[in-house]
């Protein structure tokens, strides 16, 4: 008999992703030779089905390995899925942009060579995709689980905020600006929840951490107003408030759809932006600026500091922050959103510039981020 699959469901605001527990059915037994060697996806649910049937076989929280291929340009990416077994969806796709960041649509204009994601598991799957059934992705599945859970408590926190004295805002007006900024944030995020429910965005790993960090800096915020212990809004806790809601603002037309001439566009990766980061020593302040063109313009560009940073939700909720592998100065494509830099020397915990908000949005130009270091 067919082993019963995970599925998501809408109810009421949003229903959360599956809840109850899936046995690890199988494992992907490690390939061999070139495909061990390159990059994995971890943590994706792999369901074998048919089209509007229930599934045949599950492979739970599973690795996905890679291997190259070159792919025509114009051709789509379709088939090279389909060859390999894998239904091409929004979910798929978000599998190709993991393994090839610098893919930006779901046709290559020019022949290139990819990393393909390929399947490799025990009989049952191989005798199924080969008569006819397809395996159906869902990368980052437990952070996804996660996201929805999330999603699923923000109406009750938002109702709980009711009850609870203006004073404890600030006033009521503040009271008023506060709910109307969860109020937004529980509406882009239960619309983010549908667009992953309904796989009709491919969603970077980079997407999902922000707006799962961005859900726990809210959850925080709420129950430290109306817990046990309740304390009045501080200002960090306003201004994190107000980082999220321009987080979900700015991602509005990424969450909520567009049907109809421009519906092929939902396969396009999440918008992205270039930036190129620099950590700059301190210019005297009655210098000229003379070369506003030039890294650190006319200061001293120092080479080899870590660069670490964080959306602006998650700098003000204290969330870990990330860190870039190479060592400055440094060029990277970021998910558009607001983020706070800073850099510290390798292997040094003490931060040794200051903390630069920036606001990275789509651009043909990539965008210069100087970080200048603390004097001693």
């Amino acid at each position: 008999m067919p082993r019963s699959s995970p599925s998501y469901s809408i109810s009421g605001v949003v229903d959360l992703m599956l809840c109850s527990c899936v046995s690890l059915l199988a494992v992907l037994s490690t390939p061999a030779g070139l495909i061990a060697q390159e990059p994995a996806l971890k943590d994706v649910n792999v369901q074998v089905r048919r089209p509007g049937e229930a599934a045949a076989f599950i492979l739970s929280s599973t690795t996905i390995h890679a291997e190259r291929a070159t792919v025509r340009g114009g051709a789509g990416l379709d088939e090279p899925l389909r060859r390999r077994g894998i239904h091409p969806d929004a979910e798929s796709y978000g599998a190709l942009y993991q393994l090839n960041p610098f893919l930006r649509g779901p046709e290559p204009d020019t022949s290139v060579e990819l990393l393909l994601p390929v399947l490799d598991g025990p009989d049952e799957l191989r005798h199924l995709v080969a008569t006819g059934y397809e395996a159906y992705l869902t990368t980052d599945f437990g952070l996804k689980q996660q996201i929805a859970g999330r999603i699923q408590a923000l109406p009750k926190l938002e109702r709980a905020l009711v009850d609870v004295p203006p004073e404890r805002f600030g006033g009521t007006t503040q009271k008023s600006e506060t709910r109307a900024a969860v109020s937004e944030i529980r509406r882009m995020a239960v619309a983010a929840g549908l667009t992953i429910q309904g796989r009709a965005r491919p969603l970077s790993h980079e997407l999902l951490v922000e707006l799962d960090g961005e859900l726990t800096v809210t959850e925080a915020v709420i129950n430290r107003l109306t817990g046990p212990g309740a304390q009045s809004l501080s200002p960090t806790d306003r201004e994190a408030l107000s980082a999220v809601t321009a987080q979900a603002t700015l991602r509005r037309h990424y969450w909520i759809e567009t049907f109809g001439t421009t519906a092929s566009r939902t396969l396009d990766p999440s918008p992205t932006g270039k930036v190129l980061i620099y950590v700059c020593s301190p210019r005297l302040s009655a210098a000229p600026d003379t070369q506003p063109d030039t890294p650190c313009r006319g200061a001293t560009s120092t080479a080899g500091l870590r660069i670490y940073y964080r959306d602006v939700a998650g700098y003000y909720g204290h969330l870990p922050p990330n860190s870039l592998p190479d060592l400055s100065p440094v060029q990277r494509e970021l998910d558009v959103g607001n983020f706070f830099f800073w850099a510290t020397k390798p292997n040094d915990s003490v931060i040794a510039t200051d903390a630069l908000r920036v606001e990275v949005r789509e651009g043909a130009q990539p965008l210069r981020v100087e970080l200048v270091l603390r004097k001693p």
